[in-house]
């Protein structure tokens, strides 16, 4: 990991020259957002000094108080949920990786709170899960072949200063595997259910449709994990309690998602991150 963090800095430092001045602005909109505001015309409160001529000409004026208040911005958490499928290697997931950590530094500064997960599966063309199968004689229609990986790169709770070696370990290829995204989505969003915060968003970012291998092939539905993926959608969309987006990478996630926009090249994924948190955030 402190390897992968060494090369990461390198990089990080030549894709800062471009993203800095665009994590700059979102800070500053999100800042801006976190001002203060105050009640008037209240029957409690601190005197209001603009209606004290009212209450010498009229002692039983009542509302001439005051109240600071907070803006509900600031109660908010964003997930960000990372495809760690096996084409991401590379330059997608090095990118990913790198969006991330700078975007969740420029959130945490503005007090918006921010985890980055991943998921993948622990085997290629089935695991465990498989082998159970097998041993159970290979009844029709199993269902689910593969043993799922669930990753906490960062938790919602934790400086992002102490997450930044963490996060690396995204950067080792051999985790990178198949990606079964239903369940995965379904482990993001009972995370943010759990949370305290008024306002949840979750931001999917993929480059593909939801592939296992053995899953597919010894089902007789081969459509298994592309409809429970669009049933969990549905789910989360429906219930309102959560704000869902995605972003394809070189994929048509609009398909899939009511709130999404597809990139057609990996080099544009922090400025797109940046505009739709910019849009879900400050609407």
């Amino acid at each position: 990991l402190r390897k992968e963090r060494a090369t990461l800095e390198k990089r990080r430092a030549e894709f800062r020259k471009d993203f800095a001045r665009l994590v700059t602005r979102l800070q500053r909109k999100l800042m801006a957002r976190q001002m203060r505001s105050w009640s008037f015309d209240l029957e409690e409160g601190l005197v209001d000094a603009s209606r004290l001529d009212r209450v010498v000409v009229n002692p039983g004026f009542a509302n001439a108080y005051k109240q600071e208040e907070e803006s509900e911005f600031r109660d908010t958490v964003v997930s960000i949920l990372i495809d760690n499928s096996g084409s991401m290697r590379g330059k997608p997931i090095e990118i990913a990786c790198i969006v991330s950590d700078l975007i969740s530094a420029a959130l945490e500064r503005a007090g918006v709170k921010c985890e980055v997960l991943g998921f993948t599966t622990r085997g290629w063309k089935g695991g465990e899960s498989a082998k159970d199968w097998a041993r159970a004689g290979r009844p029709e229609n199993p269902g689910r072949l593969n043993d799922t990986l669930h990753i906490i790169y960062k938790s919602a709770d934790e400086p992002v200063r102490n997450a930044r070696l963490s996060l690396c370990a995204m950067l080792d290829s051999g985790l990178l595997k198949e990606n079964i995204d239903g369940e995965a989505l379904l482990w993001a969003s009972r995370r943010l259910l759990a949370r305290s915060e008024i306002r949840k968003v979750l931001i999917v970012i993929s480059d593909g449709a939801p592939v296992d291998q053995a899953t597919i092939e010894e089902n007789a539905d081969k459509a298994i994990l592309d409809r429970h993926l669009r049933e969990t959608i549905a789910q989360i969309e429906g219930s309102g309690a959560i704000e869902l987006a995605a972003i394809g990478v070189k994929h048509d996630v609009k398909r899939y998602f009511r709130n999404s926009m597809q990139i057609d090249k990996v080099e544009n994924l922090g400025e797109s991150l940046l505009n739709m948190i910019d849009l879900l955030l400050t609407r």
